[in-house]
């Protein structure tokens, strides 16, 4: 019943949507922030893969009628790769990965985009080709993985999730591959940016539940 709810409320946002983007410019912008809020609303609670992407189909249509931003676009991505991780062997996970690759590709040439978001966004799509097939992508992209945290560091040392996300996945890496960084002293730091990050309802503010495995 809360699916079939959940699915009422979520298509018929973007209808809504549709009917009133030809309205001016301010309650075009108004109804953007709404429909955005709702949508990462719901992504905040959504443990289900059907719901997830019940709600990615919001954000693709926001973003078929706002092109030029970046945030939706990155919600698609985030979303398919969410929807991934909860099942990693299921018959569509390659075409989620195949999705995110290409969305990836596209978010990156918007130049007023948060870089050190997206470049975590990459980061977080190398680790889920990893988990793919850890036998033979864990060498191919590892190093990837680890560059594009850093890189999301660089950019923005303010930004929770490249430290906690680095911290995360460098511990499940062979004591051999471990750089020197200490997982406690990171999982500290990673927690006291998500205590200071503003929380704005349609900004990236994921990843916080990771500190929770970080040893």
């Amino acid at each position: 019943m809360k699916s079939k709810h959940l699915k009422t409320v979520l298509l018929c946002v973007p209808f809504s949507l549709f009917f009133f983007s030809v309205q001016a410019e301010t309650n075009a912008d108004s109804l953007y922030i709404t429909t955005m809020k709702s949508a990462v609303e719901q992504m905040d609670t959504l443990t289900q893969k059907d719901d997830i992407q019940l709600c990615r189909m919001v954000f693709e249509r926001v973003h078929r009628l706002y092109p030029d931003d970046w945030l939706s676009l990155y919600y698609v991505i985030y979303a398919d790769l969410t929807s991934f991780y909860l099942d990693p062997k299921s018959a569509n996970s390659g075409r989620l990965l195949e999705e995110s690759k290409k969305n990836l590709a596209l978010l990156k040439e918007y130049e007023n985009g948060d870089m050190s978001e997206i470049v975590t966004l990459e980061g977080y799509y190398y680790m889920a080709l990893i988990v793919s097939d850890p036998a033979n992508n864990g060498r191919i992209y590892f190093t990837n993985t680890i560059s594009a945290f850093e890189k999301a560091m660089e950019l923005d040392a303010d930004n929770p999730r490249p430290v906690c996300l680095l911290a995360f996945f460098e511990q499940k890496l062979p004591e051999m591959l471990h750089s020197k960084r200490i997982a406690k002293v990171q999982h500290d730091k990673a927690k006291e940016l998500f205590s200071r990050e503003a929380k704005d309802p349609i900004l990236p503010h994921w990843g916080e539940r990771y500190l929770s495995y970080i040893i």
